[in-house]
């Protein structure tokens, strides 16, 4: 008898199936937190982008010592924020206008439909505006003292603290 056929010359069908098993499980579940990571750093920098551009509305009303509103555009399947005359639609790109990067944030909540702010000792009309996506929402604060910052709602998102 041949003492080679009784020594195992490579893996069974049960122990590669169950190596299989265990990797698909790890794929998938780093998948999963993956995409959910990537749609809450989406949320953050978003947010993170319309805080400054309303700071730097906020700046120029400050700096000319002028009163400058900001108008909220809310569409279907799109929307906008910016300074000046109030165009029809969304347009593409403009320095006074913020318009939504991606379709996966939306413009959830918002106080009224135009902030103003006023020129003299840097303050603003107090109100808010909320973005959200599956991975949380984000609110952009105006306080009545100028102050601008951001809050997360219900749970952190990437280090924004709650509200």
């Amino acid at each position: 008898m041949d003492k080679t056929n009784r020594r195992q010359q490579g893996f069974s069908l049960l122990e590669l199936i169950v190596v299989i098993t265990i990797v698909a499980l790890l794929a998938g579940g780093g998948w999963h937190r993956w995409l959910s990571y990537r749609q809450a750093l989406m949320l953050e920098q978003h947010a993170r982008h319309m805080l400054a551009f309303i700071g730097r509305v906020q700046a120029n009303a400050y700096w000319r010592n002028q009163n400058d509103s900001l108008w909220v555009k809310s569409a279907p399947g799109n929307w906008c924020i910016g300074r000046g005359t109030e165009p029809a639609a969304c347009p593409p790109d403009s320095p006074f206008i913020f318009t939504r990067a991606s379709q996966d944030v939306a413009l959830v909540e918002t106080t009224s439909d135009r902030l103003m702010f006023y020129g003299l000792r840097n303050a603003a009309q107090a109100g808010h505006l909320t973005v959200g996506n599956p991975a949380g929402r984000v609110r952009v604060v105006i306080s009545v003292r100028g102050r601008l910052r951001l809050c997360s709602e219900l749970q952190p998102v990437q280090g924004i603290p709650l509200c």
